[in-house]
């Protein structure tokens, strides 16, 4: 297990102000937020906003990203995002 979390920390080439746990594994700096799958350390998304809080829903389908003047609610599809994968 110690060897899978050096890992991440090998791959994600940024400096985080914010960590969060969740169905991805999010991190943030102060203009953007990423989304690495826990699996393998992909970059998943990269969005571009100033994240203050992150909310992931019970289900795991659901990210809410809060902002100093907005909210987002995202669906996350595994389905569909592990087809592409899979093809890499």
């Amino acid at each position: 297990m110690k060897s899978k979390e050096l890992s991440l920390f090998y791959v994600v080439p940024l400096l985080a102000e914010h960590i969060y746990g969740g169905t991805l594994l999010a991190m943030c700096t102060n203009d953007f937020i990423c989304f690495y799958d826990w699996a393998e350390s992909r970059l998943i998304s990269r969005i571009d906003v100033n994240v203050k809080n992150l909310y992931w829903a019970d289900s795991g389908d659901f990210v809410a990203i809060a902002s100093d003047t907005s909210f987002y609610i995202l669906k996350y599809n595994v389905r569909i995002l592990v087809m592409p994968l899979r093809s890499r």
